[in-house]
């Protein structure tokens, strides 16, 4: 993982501070934190986003603060000139943890951080502490793979979690009722995290985590398959999902902007899966897509 993280903070009015954040997360995806007072509603948000130190740093700084000077100057009137610094991983766990508070999710969960008391209520509890991986389950894009899953996954499924990141959907699809789900990331932090989170949630007996990437040779296919991460990843990566995925077998892909939306369903169509449908938030898509049963792997 890098060294360091360019941090890029935004001050805002709450009016704006939900356009501010769909931009941000269009370059930086779930390495974003959102910090607003509990108490006054009307004080500003302070939106910070990191981009790992790295050859598309540059690139993705001045994407950033081109898309937010023209939304200052299209109607987010109360949008302040950025702040931006190098800061360290521990820096950016620091800033963030004051303000990362219980959430719910889908229509069973509760995402609380690991370091807070267990939330009272009906849904179910999932402890989580991102450590050095980004993915504290605030973002649209896993929201909408947690809802995607909770209807896809049963008693008894095999589920594959591709870039599982903090480990949450994978935790979700063990709670939903897999009784074996298998995580990879290419990133070792995301793997030892993942670890510790499964663990922390007495998933440990159903859900095994791993340091690789596709395609997943030698691996049993899955009823499930889910994969939250960008859409040039999916696009080469395809094959390899239809491949992992038995006849009548799902496979979940997040992490897709709406305006590639389009774009997502005709490639997936073109690989032999059917989709079934379409969720969407603030600017993202989740497809829900299966195998067809006449399909050949």
């Amino acid at each position: 993982m890098s060294q360091r993280w360019l941090e890029i903070t935004v001050h805002t009015d709450p009016a704006d501070a939900d356009d501010v954040r769909m931009e941000l997360s269009r370059w930086v995806g779930s390495a974003l934190a959102v910090e607003q007072s509990p108490d006054d509603a009307r004080e500003q948000v302070a939106l910070r986003a990191y981009i790992a130190d790295g050859p598309a740093c540059q690139s993705t700084r001045e994407a950033i603060e081109r898309a937010l000077w023209h939304l200052g100057a299209t109607g987010a009137s109360t949008l302040r000139t950025p702040r931006i610094r190098w800061v360290r991983p521990e820096e950016y766990l620091n800033e963030w943890r004051a303000f990362y508070r219980p959430f719910p999710v889908g229509r069973a969960f509760v995402i609380a951080p690991s370091w807070t008391d267990a939330p009272s209520g009906d849904r179910r509890v999932i402890r989580l502490d991102p450590g050095m991986a980004f993915g504290t389950g605030l973002h649209p894009t896993t929201q909408l793979a947690v809802e995607a899953l909770e209807g896809a996954v049963g008693p008894g499924h095999d589920v594959i979690d591709v870039g599982t990141g903090s480990g949450v959907l994978a935790i979700v699809g063990a709670l939903s009722g897999a009784c074996r789900v298998r995580a990879v990331d290419t990133d070792a932090d995301a793997v030892r995290t993942a670890r510790a989170n499964v663990a922390q949630n007495g998933c440990g007996d159903r859900v095994s985590v791993v340091h690789g990437r596709l395609p997943l040779v030698g691996w049993d296919m899955a009823d499930v398959l889910v994969a939250n991460i960008v859409a040039d990843t999916h696009l080469r990566s395809l094959d390899h999902y239809r491949a992992a995925v038995r006849r009548d077998g799902r496979v979940i892909l997040g992490g897709i902007t709406a305006t590639r939306g389009a774009e997502m369903r005709a490639a997936a169509a073109d690989h032999g899966l059917r989709v079934e449908g379409v969720l969407r938030r603030d600017g993202w898509e989740c497809l829900n897509l299966t195998v067809p049963p006449s399909g050949n792997h």
